[in-house]
């Protein structure tokens, strides 16, 4: 079992930071862990390259083994602080990039065997209802492009006040979903 974990925080210290840990404690078998902003992702050009170069992009730069490693794995899951009601910029080039997957399904008519499961963990400062809805769409949508779906999430809101590292049922749930996975 392969799990590709990536982060999207800029904070060694924070919330995100502190989730990833905890599952990876509890996680078995290989991951490999990509911070999005330790990494050079140009943003989707939307070229069209992809529509007759199956699985390529034009762009040449990190997410070339980026999509190596998202063709290996059997879980993809994603650590994510919310920036205003979104993933951070970083991440979203990320999800814009794997446009070669959608183009290889939709244009190329090419379809993947492999299922692939999604899991999502999204903090957040603040709390109102439904601030989570339209991250896990995107997720879903991501997911669905990599020919997946959103099997497990945790949301933890309002974290300006009571922060994750104070919070142990947020670390059990975070505990029981990697065991789940593994």
């Amino acid at each position: 079992m392969k799990t590709l974990i990536f982060t999207a925080s800029p904070n060694k210290q924070g919330n995100t930071e502190i989730m990833t840990k905890a599952f990876l404690e509890k996680l078995s078998g290989e991951s490999y862990v990509i911070n999005s902003y330790n990494v050079n992702i140009e943003p989707c050009i939307d070229c069209k390259f992809c529509y007759s170069n199956e699985g390529e992009c034009s762009i040449k730069d990190d997410m070339t083994k980026i999509y190596q490693l998202i063709e290996e794995s059997d879980n993809i899951v994603v650590f994510s602080p919310m920036y205003f009601a979104s993933y951070p910029g970083t991440f979203k080039n990320i999800i814009d990039r794997t446009q070669i997957y959608w183009s290889k399904k939709h244009i190329l008519n090419i379809k993947e065997n492999k299922k692939r499961r999604g899991i999502l963990f999204i903090n957040a400062g603040s709390e109102w209802e439904g601030m989570f809805n339209h991250m896990e769409k995107m997720f879903k949508y991501f997911m669905k492009g990599l020919n997946g779906e959103l099997v497990y999430n945790l949301y933890v809101p309002n974290t300006d006040n009571f922060s994750v590292k104070e919070n142990n049922e947020v670390i059990e749930k975070i505990y029981n979903i990697a065991k789940k996975i593994s």
